[in-house]
């Protein structure tokens, strides 16, 4: 079962690992929703849309990254499911919350729907 303690210890570790100031991070402890690792492109209309309702819907979603914007970017092109619950998975954990937004597998049945 996935679950978001697992995502937080990870946040909590790239955090520490930037105040010490280790270098190649990415490849060492590489986490898609790190914000200084990732920092966002500039976005779409279609991504703001999303991430308005988004935060709307999730007001724990504090943080989106580059990661977010291209998996948001790969849903909108695929057809085969198998491909479509995998990258929603990426999605969410491609963003940052301050904490549970809902269990995980409400959160990816919410975005799959």
């Amino acid at each position: 079962m996935v679950n978001f303690d697992n995502y937080f210890y990870h946040i909590q570790l790239q955090n520490q690992f930037h105040t010490w100031g280790v270098v190649n991070l990415r490849r060492l402890h590489p986490n898609i929703s790190c914000i200084r690792c990732y920092p966002p492109f500039e976005t779409t209309e279609k991504f703001n849309r999303f991430w308005t309702w988004f935060t709307t819907e999730y007001p724990s979603a504090i943080a989106y990254t580059r990661n977010s914007q291209r998996y948001f970017r790969r849903l909108i092109n695929l057809e085969n499911p198998q491909h479509i619950w995998k990258t929603i998975a990426f999605l969410i954990f491609s963003i940052r919350f301050d904490s549970e937004p809902k269990p995980y597998d409400e959160l990816r049945q919410d975005l799959y729907s």
